[in-house]
């Protein structure tokens, strides 16, 4: 390598690192004027009367269906005060959400 590339590289090197290192753009000043009474708008005037809300029809209520998870039926929450997660080895946390 000769001195002109070195040059060039140590320059183009010194950009990158400068622009990197630049304080982000600062943040558009904010109006303090507030909006004049021309721009607002007229408040909306409702012409017809509002429309009956159409009933829903609702399905009967059926009994929730079980779901057996691959560990069995015999799933329970372990104890939070029982788990050691600082013991220093491998320990499996399992999150549910029971809806």
């Amino acid at each position: 390598m000769n001195i002109r590339t070195r040059i060039w590289t140590l320059g183009l090197l010194a950009v990158i690192v400068l622009a990197a290192c630049a304080p982000a753009a600062p943040p558009p000043i904010a109006l303090t004027e507030p909006p004049s009474a021309a721009t607002a708008l007229p408040p909306i005037v409702q012409t017809e009367p509002p429309v009956a809300a159409v009933e829903t029809l609702q399905s009967p209520t059926s009994t929730p269906i079980f779901v057996v998870t691959p560990r069995g039926d015999q799933l329970e929450a372990t104890d939070p005060s029982q788990v050691n997660l600082a013991s220093g080895k491998p320990v499996l946390v399992e999150f549910i959400r029971f809806t």
